[in-house]
């Protein structure tokens, strides 16, 4: 889970509380999967392979987000390399994002592509204090040894709301 794509989801939950779907546990897991599915292109296509691939140990991030959220980042291990991220929302929708995620890393054979995947434990804490859990995808990044490189989501996003019953999940076929 990268800052862009919990960044992206603030605008959807604010749309969401706008639009009066927030208490609403089907409508809302629709617009929270939308938003992390949007987020995948926005922040590949802004973002692309500009940040390290492996980040300092203590290295930290503050944001603060057009709408008054907050965002922290920290590299919090090294080997394994795990970065927690906490997102506490404006005060006109305070959810709190939390959590951290270990990144994992897998090379082919020929050296021609790495594989990174990012297990852990993320939570959404709704304003009404219910709770979604993020899991994040398999991203595949080809050309290595090349100037052009591509970058593919592969595996599968679950969103999951235990108190509702409800689970969102979208499988990557690249």
């Amino acid at each position: 889970m990268v800052v862009f794509e919990v960044s992206y989801l603030e605008g959807m939950l604010l749309k969401c509380q706008k639009d009066g779907f927030l208490e609403n546990p089907i409508e809302r897991l629709k617009y929270i999967s939308t938003a992390m599915l949007a987020s995948l292109h926005s922040g590949i296509e802004v973002n692309g392979l500009k940040t390290p691939l492996n980040p300092i140990l203590g290295e930290t991030l503050v944001v603060k987000t057009q709408n008054g959220g907050m965002i922290y980042c920290e590299q919090t291990s090294h080997h394994p390399p795990i970065s927690h991220i906490l997102f506490e929302g404006p005060p006109s929708c305070p959810f709190v994002i939390s959590g951290y995620v270990q990144f994992k890393l897998g090379v082919s054979k020929n050296f021609s592509a790495a594989y990174f995947s990012a297990p852990g434990k993320v939570t959404l804490t709704l304003p009404n204090k219910e709770k979604i859990n993020l899991c994040s995808k398999t991203v595949e990044i080809s050309g290595l040894m090349s100037s052009s490189k591509l970058m593919n989501c592969t595996g599968s996003m679950i969103f999951n709301d235990r108190l509702n019953g409800l689970t969102a999940t979208c499988s990557f076929d690249a």
